[in-house]
């Protein structure tokens, strides 16, 4: 709740976790990421670049280098990103503004700007500012409302035309064909990977989507049981391939379940260490998996909410939201204070 007010004060829209400004020209995202009774307070910062700012990189690192509370200090691809850690007694704001500060006053040194590309339609002169993907960036207004308005049209699509048939059948076929380079591993190399297991149940989620499956809730279940369909087909596959490759000729389905009856001991543990990897991949793409109608469209409205035009005039180096984002309490109401 604090630090959404202090968010709030630098002019951020939030959807409660993420806070969306603008800082002397420099769209930025920081995330609340922890709080505790005992006075920490943990958070990030995420500025995008043109370019990759290598130099700029370099010289954070060792300006930042053994101030308290930076921490993880990374860039990847064009996005500069450090999470802060503020023990009990240090102010947390003090912090974020010494640390905003610091990125784009270095960036200014170095002449590094910020992206001027709207992320939709991939054409310049930009007349917003907006939260599209993972980084609040320049856009066209008019991009953004129109692509939140086709996803949430999609959304209404989807619930009235969706079928979980449909879904569950297209999430079979799709974990099969993730679970190709899994079984052409085991047959080949004789090496289980959890890597590539991860891709059965991406698989059945695409699989899922493709099919056009209803984007409820139950998208979760659907591929948990899919998943244990198919590890016996999975064990399947690789019993059936090994045979063609040693010259065994093709294994039948009415063979292999009657080995399995007779054999457990042989293919029972190999199935249960596809079930460990399985679950493992799940996991791994559980934040894909879980995407359902209320998510898209609770993303696209925010993206939405968040556009302030370019062309208004600044409260101080913090520009003021404006347009679709004119509240600047910085959170909804209570809902979002209350996750803090």
């Amino acid at each position: 709740m604090e630090f959404a007010a202090a968010m709030g004060w630098r002019n951020c829209v939030s959807d409660g976790r993420n806070f969306c400004g603008v800082y002397m020209g420099f769209p930025f995202v920081t995330t609340f990421l922890r709080g505790a009774k005992n006075g920490i307070t943990v958070f990030s910062l995420r500025i995008q670049f043109t370019t990759p700012p290598g130099n700029l990189f370099r010289e954070l690192k060792n300006r930042l280098k053994g101030v308290a509370g930076m921490q993880k200090i990374a860039m990847v691809k064009n996005m500069f990103s450090v999470n802060v850690t503020i023990n009990k007694g240090q102010p947390f704001e003090a912090a974020f503004d010494m640390l905003l500060y610091e990125t784009t006053a270095t960036a200014g040194r170095l002449m590094l700007g910020g992206p001027n590309t709207c992320p939709v339609c991939k054409q310049d002169r930009c007349d917003a500012y907006a939260y599209t993907g993972t980084a609040y960036q320049p856009v066209h207004a008019a991009c953004v409302l129109r692509q939140s308005h086709d996803i949430r049209d999609k959304v209404n699509q989807n619930e009235l035309t969706g079928s979980y048939f449909l879904g569950f059948l297209g999430a079979l076929l799709g974990g099969i064909v993730g679970a190709i380079p899994t079984v052409l591993l085991v047959v080949f190399a004789g090496i289980i990977s959890g890597w590539l297991c991860a891709v059965i149940p991406l698989g059945e989620y695409y699989g899922y989507k493709l099919f056009r499956g209803k984007l409820s809730r139950n998208v979760l279940k659907i591929i948990i049981v899919v998943s244990l369909i198919l590890i016996p087909f999975t064990q399947y596959f690789v019993e059936l391939l090994w045979s063609i490759k040693e010259g065994f000729g093709v294994l039948s389905v009415s063979d292999y379940v009657k080995f399995l009856v007779e054999y457990p001991g042989e293919l029972v543990p190999n199935m249960l260490q596809y079930l460990l990897f399985i679950a493992i991949g799940f996991f791994l793409v559980f934040q894909i998996i879980r995407r359902n109608n209320v998510m898209i469209w609770q993303e696209s409205s925010f993206s939405e909410s968040t556009i302030r035009m370019m062309n208004q005039p600044q409260n101080g180096a913090y520009e003021q939201p404006v347009g679709s984002a004119t509240v600047n309490t910085g959170f909804h109401g209570s809902e979002g204070s209350s996750q803090q």
